[in-house]
């Protein structure tokens, strides 16, 4: 065949030395695998933010947020190593669109890295959602530019072109249904309590039947006198309202000795503080959690209630003071004033797993979530690297975090009447029906509800518990 007739032999990434194609192929495999771990995680997301999927965080899915983490600083390192060998050698035939399309595809890749790196050291929050936003944008304009600048540095025949093509969409097919079909067999979600924050009065059309005041406690119930209820009907584990690491119960024990009380421990929000330092600075120094045996004055009150009444009415205010002792039903026996729980006060987690309050009458008439599980993997981590992942994975993934812990009936004031509305009745005085300390009702009489016709000092707009407190 004629030399000059003979179709020109096309050299495939003529630019790269066999090292180079090497780790090109590596850079590769690697690419289509954040791809695919992308558009996963994309599609799970999209699914929870437009389907009926709110809350249900999947173990698959933290697993696949862990690997992106992983996957994508391996593509990043191998981008850099690349870039660093590939730059020198192709300057020299400098082609505009090429050198322009590729350094395009760098800086997308630089403010992946960045934002990448700035949401797992902030968090994915609110607040960050700006980077959380320029990340996905970044790595799509990049993965746009890189295309481009395939297109146009390199020139295959268009068999190859075809080749290249199916390969590619076989590859990330393959790659996207090895990850679905190992979502749809793994560990179902954890049980996430999400009820409602008021429950409902149900008035029966029966008039024959006898009349109970909203309030009124069942005599039979497990914490009578007060209103407190559990969602899984059962005593929970001190423990469930006292998470993280907890101090030596020797250490509490001598200093309860030494001083009557501990305050040299923050018990149970030792975990929060890991994200939560300014809120457990201001719990160490509120009433909240100086409010159970750690308190000399509340201490002499119950354990008076207790010798003149009973242990049983000395529930009426454990509910409030002391849920990690009640709940855990050691009410109705001698109390270890110097063990962990009974100094541990009102914890963190008492009042963000309260899952709903019955009524606005007060003592204690709330529900605390204690069958909903933590969804995030490695639950109990106290240290060490899985405690760095799990603080990762809540970083990452936020919203399932605060869905859990601050539910919206958090902000408005019926919520805190569960505890700070008390009235003392005839099971536990003997006596009648007595008004006791009652926050809440001073606060929806007057002007400052917007509640109250009569008053003359209206703010100009209403306000609630929490914007003071």
């Amino acid at each position: 065949m004629d030399p000059q007739t003979q179709p020109k032999k096309r050299n495939r990434l003529k630019f790269l030395t066999p090292f180079q194609r090497r780790l090109f192929l590596l850079l590769g495999v690697s690419g289509v695998l954040i791809l695919a771990n992308s558009l996963y995680l994309f599609g799970y997301t999209a699914w929870q933010d437009w389907g009926d999927m709110r809350a249900r965080l999947v173990p698959f899915y933290q697993w696949m947020l862990l690997a992106h983490f992983a996957v994508g600083l391996l593509f990043v390192a191998l981008t850099f190593w690349f870039v660093a060998l590939h730059l020198p050698k192709v300057w020299s035939h400098f082609r505009r669109y090429s050198v322009s399309t590729g350094l395009s595809a760098l800086i997308g890749l630089v403010i992946v890295l960045f934002t990448g790196l700035f949401l797992l050291k902030l968090g994915a929050g609110e607040e960050n959602l700006w980077a959380f936003h320029a990340h996905r944008l970044a790595g799509l304009l990049g993965l746009g530019a890189y295309l481009a600048h395939r297109f146009l540095s390199w020139d295959p025949t268009p068999h190859r072109q075809r080749r290249l093509v199916g390969v590619s969409i076989l590859v990330l097919a393959g790659a996207m249904g090895v990850i679905h079909w190992v979502a749809a067999r793994s560990t179902p979600p954890p049980n996430v309590i999400h009820a409602k924050a008021f429950e409902e009065i149900d008035i029966s059309s029966d008039p024959f039947l006898p009349f109970r005041p909203i309030g009124d406690i069942d005599p039979h119930s497990m914490f009578y006198p007060s209103g407190t209820t559990l969602a899984s009907g059962e005593r929970l584990d001190p423990e469930v309202l006292m998470p993280g690491p907890l101090p030596d119960p020797a250490v509490v024990r001598a200093e309860f000795e030494r001083k009557g009380f501990t305050s040299d421990n923050a018990i149970g929000a030792e975990d929060c503080r890991l994200c939560h330092q300014d809120s457990v600075t201001q719990w160490e120094n509120s009433a909240h959690r100086f409010s159970s045996f750690n308190n000399p004055f509340y201490t002499a009150s119950v354990l008076g209630t207790r010798n003149d009444a009973s242990p049983q009415v000395s529930q009426f205010c454990g509910a409030c003071h002391d849920p990690a002792v009640m709940l855990a039903g050691n009410f109705l026996e001698e109390i270890d004033r110097g063990s962990v729980a009974a100094q541990a006060g009102l914890t963190c987690t008492v009042c963000h797993i309260v899952n709903r309050v019955h009524n606005v009458t007060g003592n204690g008439n709330y529900e605390l979530a204690d069958n909903g599980e933590d969804p995030y993997l490695f639950k109990g981590a106290t240290e060490g690297w899985r405690l760095e992942l799990r603080k990762y994975l809540i970083k990452a993934r936020p919203r399932d975090h605060k869905d859990f812990f601050m539910r919206p009936f958090y902000s408005e004031p019926e919520y805190c009447a569960s505890c700070h509305k008390v009235n003392v009745d005839v099971p536990i005085n003997g006596y009648k029906w007595v008004r006791g300390q009652d926050e809440y009702d001073n606060w929806h009489n007057s002007g400052v509800s917007r509640n109250a016709a009569a008053t003359f000092y209206l703010p100009a707009e209403a306000r609630v518990c929490q914007d003071c407190h």
